[in-house]
């Protein structure tokens, strides 16, 4: 019966268009199941690692009630040799210790708020976290500082607290008696996660525990890991040769409940659109394979005449719809790991969900942007850039933001924010005005200098150069020439309805040209200035972006500087 395969694969390609045709519908079901199932779980691996960072690490080693009644009564003593034993664990990258409670925190005698302390080791908590790398202003705590703190933007704007503050709390001690102390605001931190940015006032651990009279003791140990994949064997080998007495091992699972139960929830959903897409697309494929033994009938009636057994027939069909279901599998899972891989090479950005997905705990990313060190901040205008001793200092609404070098892009504001830095850049307003049509049939294939028609079908007309100051307002009667033009070009728009109109201001310099900059007076400050910063967004990252990381602009953009209007 080795002839039978053969046979079969050969029968697949006397019908090609057929046979390519159910292929291509198993190959794009299967792939895209593998890209969304792909795609859901790197999200799920963001969100987790994500709240990880934000300090809760991937264990916590507490008293066996905390976490249920999270009060000073229920804190645990982990000594020194413990946690170097912990630290030693195959897979554990960082150990924090920590203390923490409810506070009331003031700055001054006027601004008051609820926070929570929570006492740490500095440079622990540095292995741990992500707030340390998260300072807008001053600087995070080091382990020789026993009177510093540092606490959440949302926190330092509701107290009015700057650095240099003096920020004093007041709570109750293990015993219940009054505990209160006195600490110099050291940094803020601003992580884009409310909870902690509004709430959280970090301290050091030796000096809070004797305030509120705890000795020695914990509120938690958290353990960060290599790998999250493996938390469930660093519980086990923790509470095998850690766990005494009262205490328990959670793990973030535990730690981070409705997130999870949103995660599985979410799993659940998503398994089941699935498998209802397979049932669908194997549904036409079935009728494919049906339709080809219908149309074969003859053919088996004859190949029974000459003595092939029913059994034979019935293989060789079921051969066939295996090599079609093969290799349409092996190619929907290339497409779907291509795709995902892809993906991860080139995330997609959702900047406008950003503060939402912030908020409900997931990163405003589906790759690591975090990782690679960016941060997306909203709402924070930039009021002043100052000189720091290692870079530049900028004062936002929501605080304050360092760094070695600076960069304005800023549209129209960097003819205000460009002297700070000590650069000119001489740019202005000009409006355009847009008018957009209802959908109408493709008639238009190429843009051109006043229409263009979009992928969805609606019409852009425009559009206008309207000097007016800031003036952002759509006007009839530019809407009237605009709307005259296009009908001239293009006689059947008379037809079509306006669906919507609007207006823009565009970054104009005196000649037009760009302005690419950077300072003289106060080196690693750069600017860019231009219209438009789409059309040019190629130049701006393979050329403009490499100079400014390398601290200085290249020639072939010197005749690019302000300079130039300097004559």
């Amino acid at each position: 019966m080795t002839w039978l395969p053969a046979m079969a694969w050969r029968n697949l390609w006397r019908n090609t268009r057929r046979t390519i045709l159910t292929i291509l519908a198993i190959t794009f079901a299967l792939g895209l199941t593998v890209f969304t199932r792909g795609l859901q779980f790197g999200t799920y691996a963001q969100t987790i690692d994500y709240n990880v960072r934000l300090g809760i690490g991937h264990l916590q080693l507490q008293h066996a009630d905390y976490w249920d009644e999270q009060t000073l009564g229920n804190t645990c003593v982990v000594t020194s040799e413990k946690l170097g034993r912990l630290e030693a664990l195959p897979g554990v990258t960082a150990v924090s210790p920590k203390l923490a409670t409810e506070a009331l925190v003031a700055i001054g005698e006027d601004a008051s708020s609820g926070a929570r302390l929570e006492g740490v080791v500095p440079s622990r908590e540095a292995l741990l976290s992500k707030v340390p790398q998260d300072m807008v202003d001053g600087a995070w705590l080091t382990d020789e500082d026993s009177h510093g703190a540092v606490l959440g933007a949302v926190l330092a704007r509701n107290l009015g607290a700057a650095v240099g503050d003096t920020l004093v709390y007041f709570t109750q001690g293990r015993h219940g008696a009054t505990a209160a102390g006195l600490y110099t605001v050291r940094g803020v931190f601003a992580t884009g996660d409310q909870g902690l940015d509004a709430f959280v006032v970090y301290l050091p651990l030796n000096v809070l525990q004797d305030q509120l009279w705890a000795d020695d003791r914990l509120t938690s140990v958290n353990v960060r890991l290599v790998d999250a994949h493996h938390v469930d064997e660093a519980a086990a080998a923790v509470r095998e040769q850690l766990v005494e007495g009262p205490l328990a091992v959670l793990t973030y699972r535990e730690l981070i409940p409705d997130i999870m139960s949103s995660i599985a929830f979410d799993k659940a959903s998503g398994a089941v659109f699935l498998i209802l897409l397979l049932i669908i697309a194997g549904f036409g494929i079935l009728e494919t394979i049906l339709m080809s033994v219908m149309e074969r009938f003859h053919e088996f009636g004859v190949m029974g005449a000459v003595g092939m057994h029913r059994r034979s027939i019935a293989g060789l069909i079921l051969l066939e719809a295996g090599f079609v279901g093969l290799v349409g599998a092996v190619a929907g899972n290339v497409v779907g790991l291509a795709a995902n891989l892809w993906l991860r090479r080139y995330p997609i950005t959702l900047e406008s969900l950003g503060e939402m997905y912030q908020e409900y705990g997931f990163a405003p990313e589906l790759a690591a942007l975090v990782d690679l060190g960016g941060r997306l901040k909203t709402d924070s205008k930039a009021l002043e850039i100052t000189r720091a001793s290692e870079g530049f200092t900028v004062k936002t609404k929501s605080g304050r933001l360092s760094s070695a070098r600076v960069v304005l892009a800023a549209g129209l504001g960097n003819r205000d924010l460009g002297p700070m830095v000590g650069l000119e850049q001489p740019v202005r307003p000009v409006k355009g005005q847009i008018l957009v049509s209802e959908r109408i049939g493709p008639f238009l294939d190429m843009p051109t200098t006043h229409v263009r028609q979009t992928g969805e079908g609606t019409v852009m007309i425009g559009d206008s150069q309207e000097e007016v100051g800031f003036d952002v307002r759509s006007t009839p009667r530019i809407g009237k020439n605009i709307a005259d033009r296009a009908r001239r070009s293009f006689p059947f728009l008379a037809q079509a309805r306006v669906v919507r109109a609007w207006a823009a201001l565009r970054v104009m310099t005196p000649d037009g040209i760009p302005i690419y900059d950077q300072s003289k007076t106060m080196p690693g400050a750069f600017a860019a200035s231009c219209h438009s910063g789409v059309t040019l967004a190629a130049a701006h990252a393979l050329v403009y972006a490499p100079y400014v990381a390398k601290g200085a602009l290249g020639d072939e953009l010197a005749e690019l500087s302000a300079g130039r209007f300097d004559v």
